[in-house]
């Protein structure tokens, strides 16, 4: 099969060339400039070249044209193969120095292995003119086109920092805007950045945070399991990413937060970056609630009345009451199966209460008091 010479600056582009030509059976030989090409040709024998136009050193232009002003390489076939298109008259100016065909990226692969298989079969060859009896003429072209190139190239990289600049601001906008405070960490645990809600939690303006650090912000009780966090995050180790600890605020006061961290870059070098939460609402509602539940808990234990809990005719919970009007133990009745728990009331009264449990929980209004019989 064919041996073929890849001529590509971007490395995804040389790779998905060779890949796709492997799979034809070519061998491939990828180089990424025109100089690197040319010590390619020098140690080996190949039946086709496919160049991008625009590399360093040497251009596709320029190792097209030495390719046919050379004895040794000018027979070999030449296809530029680029996505830099300013115009037709890129592809008429290949030609004329030479180029067998000129296809623009991206483009289906039946076409290229079509041009590839046309190229190498074809035994004629372009008559190159310009070469050296219009030389002056055609380094002009060649300039104007490298210009051009370079103009449209330069352009799409303003594009790209342009693009890439709003992203950032609307990256900073989010960042500023969050409810929760964030900070992003070195690998020595100063601190990178900080926003305006993680200023409000700790009470340190952003720039006092960025000079104190972890350390300085940190409770002293906290301090060694947020350096060993910190430290296995940026090793790419295995950390929590979500946890609470205590920080000490510019005040003194100690303050209780919420922390999810994770890995990322900041101006390209590894970070940490960390979401901080104040919990202190979160935890007094905690308080509060169990100490509702404790209250609720002391009236139900203390209550006069036998109270149960039944679900899915399983008993789930009774006080101390229950025990007392029924003879069994609590744990007795926990554990009954449901068929010992309706045969708990009494056979006559089975239906009334059974059916009207099944209408509560189906939601249908019945009687909040009525009595009957327990076994």
């Amino acid at each position: 099969m064919a041996r073929v010479l890849i001529v590509d600056d971007q490395e995804e582009s040389r790779y998905f060339l060779e890949v796709l030509l492997k799979s034809k059976g070519y061998e491939v030989a990828p180089a990424a400039n025109g100089a690197e090409a040319l010590e390619k040709l020098k140690s080996g024998k190949f039946d086709l070249i496919i160049s991008d136009i625009l590399m360093p050193e040497i251009d596709g232009f320029e190792l097209c044209r030495r390719i046919r002003r050379s004895k040794s390489w000018k027979s070999i076939p030449f296809i530029v193969y680029t996505a830099t298109y300013t115009g037709p008259e890129d592809e008429a100016f290949a030609l004329k120095i030479g180029a067998d065909r000129f296809i623009k990226k991206p483009c289906e692969p039946d076409v290229l292995f079509s041009a590839i298989e046309e190229v190498i079969q074809s035994a004629v060859r372009r008559e190159i003119t310009s070469w050296p009896s219009e030389e002056k003429e055609a380094y002009k072209v060649y300039s104007e086109r490298l210009v051009r190139k370079l103009e449209q190239k330069a352009n799409e990289l303003e594009q790209e920092i342009q693009a890439r600049r709003e992203a950032e601001n609307n990256f900073r906008s989010v960042l500023e805007n969050a409810n929760d405070g964030i900070i992003i960490s070195g690998p020595d645990g100063k601190h990178l950045y900080a926003n305006k809600r993680a200023s409000e939690i700790t009470g340190y303006s952003i720039e006092e945070l960025l000079t104190i650090g972890m350390k300085g912000l940190g409770h002293p009780e906290e301090i060694p399991k947020l350096s060993e966090i910190l430290k296995k995050r940026i090793a790419g180790e295995k950390a929590p990413s979500h946890y609470e600890t205590k920080i000490v605020r510019k005040d003194g006061k100690i303050v209780p937060i919420e922390v999810s961290g994770a890995s990322c870059l900041w101006q390209a070098k590894e970070a940490s970056v960390i979401i901080i939460r104040d919990i202190t609402e979160k935890i007094k509602n905690l308080e509060q609630l169990r100490e509702s539940e404790a209250k609720y808990k002391a009236l139900v234990e203390s209550s006069i009345q036998g109270l149960l809990v039944v679900q899915d005719f399983r008993i789930v919970y009774a006080n101390e009451r229950c025990t007392e009007i029924t003879g069994y133990s609590i744990d007795e009745l926990l554990s009954m199966s449901t068929e010992r728990v309706i045969s708990l009331v009494h056979p006559d009264d089975q239906q009334l209460v059974w059916g009207r449990f099944k209408e509560r929980i189906a939601g249908e209004e019945i009687p909040a008091r009525y009595e009957y019989r327990v076994v």
